[in-house]
């Protein structure tokens, strides 16, 4: 299920729900992934007035792997991601992430840089 607003650009999307306004980029694979979108939407000047240089714009950049996850509002993820719960204890990693049941979750507003595996 995809919401009103999202913006996919060539994606793998199995068993999901995106939500308003998702912003996904190229030769991303989404498996069992809820992502509750975003508040609103941001170019890439808004990001560059607003936060330090490399923070990503709202959403999921290109070239990343999702597996059981739910990803909440207005989180900011990199380039270059892949994030997988599979065999990982519980407990919270770095930069929002949190397993718990073999679930993973990014936090609301996190912001998770490009290249983040987990």
């Amino acid at each position: 299920m995809i919401a009103d607003g999202c913006v996919i650009r060539g994606a793998d999307i199995k068993r999901s729900v995106i939500g308003v306004r998702s912003m996904i980029g190229e030769n991303v694979k989404f498996h069992n992934v809820v992502m509750m979108g975003n508040d609103a939407y941001e170019d890439k000047e808004e990001v560059d007035e607003k936060y330090p240089v490399g923070t990503p714009a709202p959403g999921v950049g290109s070239n990343c792997v999702f597996k059981n996850a739910i990803i909440d509002k207005n989180a900011r993820i990199g380039d270059n991601v892949m994030l997988d719960p599979e065999g990982k204890d519980d407990g919270l990693y770095e930069n929002g992430i949190t397993i718990r049941d073999g679930i993973l979750m990014v936090a609301k507003d996190a912001i998770v840089p490009s290249n983040t595996k987990l």
